[in-house]
């Protein structure tokens, strides 16, 4: 919880391989997609549709503390600024924000606003958690096949730290927990589970080729396309 969102359950945590901590990202993301849909169902009779999108994406900002659009600022920056693997990394460790960030914030955010407005305010609720869920869903699998655990005892990132202890079991179990999911929504939900897949192997591949392996901001950036192409891909199915 305190990874992905602004919520402090306490002070000190202490991360080690048995928290299962990556089992329930898909979780965190029920939890912001809820209160940033009940932001938009609650204000959609007040302001005008786009009003309510643009204040449910930024109360999902805010809970995220803007990781997965840091990321997402970050990848840009690094793939479309670097002229090879080498000079892509040091970019990405680069804590300046460049033009390539800004553009990729500003073109996800409004393509965010302008399909959630989309939905009516039932709609909007449901779509946010579902999108939110599927966006995050992806990550342990790919943390447990990434090839930067090769490097995890070169490195002391808390990315690292949580990819270190993912075991066959935990990738189950979190995949077990979008089950009900699928008995609440039924075959509504198999075109967002195809894009969830396709996308992140896809992004695996990219990332290894451009950036050598995959870290924190390649995670927040896969978040923030899924999240993107999802609600996309659910106004094309309500039309």
């Amino acid at each position: 919880m305190q990874f992905l969102t602004i919520f402090r359950i306490t002070e000190k945590v202490k991360v080690t391989p048995t928290r299962f901590a990556t089992t329930y990202f898909s979780v965190c993301g029920a939890i912001v997609g809820t209160i940033s849909g009940y932001a938009y169902y609650l204000t959609f009779s007040i302001f005008h549709s786009y009003l309510a999108a643009t204040f449910a994406i930024f109360i999902q900002i805010i809970l995220t503390g803007a990781l997965h659009l840091d990321g997402l600022a970050d990848c840009a920056d690094a793939i479309f600024g670097g002229k090879d693997i080498e000079s892509r990394q040091r970019i990405l460790k680069d804590p300046s924000l460049g033009t390539f960030g800004v553009l990729a914030i500003l073109i996800f955010l409004l393509i965010d606003i302008f399909s959630l407005s989309r939905f009516n305010p039932s709609e909007g609720l449901k779509n946010l958690i579902l999108v939110n869920i599927f966006s995050r869903a992806p990550f342990i699998s790919l943390m447990y096949i990434s090839n930067q655990i090769k490097d995890i005892e070169m490195e002391n990132t808390l990315t690292t730290k949580f990819q270190k202890g993912i075991s066959k079991f935990q990738v189950v179990l979190s995949n077990f927990l979008v089950i009900p999911l699928y008995f609440l929504e039924g075959w509504n939900l198999i075109p967002l589970l195809i894009v969830a897949i396709l996308i992140s192997m896809y992004w695996y591949r990219f990332c290894e080729n451009k950036l050598g392996r995959l870290n924190g901001d390649c995670y927040g950036a896969l978040c923030e396309i899924l999240i993107a192409l999802n609600l996309i891909l659910l106004v094309t199915i309500s039309r």
